[in-house]
């Protein structure tokens, strides 16, 4: 705990947005040393109990954080940000997959096609692991919630209910 730090960004632009008043309570957790995901999916898992008290639990990052193309502005006729976004799509939200494969396909998502042109580094990616973790290992896929294109490059959004 560190009652001097304010919110990161990743917690107060969201917020801001759906809560603007700032009338509910807030808990900001920090992403693990060694940005491990298989970790992230089991911290996830330990605040599982909050879902049954009505605890919302948002994981912001992003689904393409690749800045530098971002900023660019090019456009990959490849389009290697949609080849990685129909993955993760298709990881989170298919009925195809077991527990044991989701969480497989999602530890090992750095070795998903384009998956490091559209994370170069994975701090705006593991917070959806936290959130498939805290969904429950049985649970059902994510809804996809959140499908665009941004600045040329194909975003995605996610939700476990």
């Amino acid at each position: 705990m560190d009652g001097e730090r304010g919110f990161d960004h990743g917690v107060f632009v969201p917020l801001k947005l759906i809560f603007p008043e700032a009338d509910i309570p807030c808990f900001q957790i920090s992403l693990i040393k060694g940005l491990d995901p298989a970790q992230h999916i089991a911290l996830g898992r330990a605040l599982n109990f909050l879902r049954e008290k009505k605890v919302l639990i948002v994981g912001s990052g992003m689904s393409f954080h690749n800045m530098r193309a971002l900023m660019s502005g090019d456009i990959n006729e490849n389009r290697p940000d949609q080849v990685f976004d129909d993955w993760l799509v298709k990881t989170c939200c298919s009925e195809g997959f077991t527990p044991d494969e989701r969480d497989h396909e999602l530890i090992n998502w750095s070795q998903a096609p384009q998956a490091r042109y559209c994370h170069p580094r994975e701090e705006h990616l593991l917070p959806l692991h936290v959130c498939y973790g805290a969904a429950g290992y049985d649970s059902p896929p994510a809804e996809l919630v959140f499908n665009k294109t941004i600045m040329g490059k194909k975003v995605s959004a996610f939700l476990w209910t």
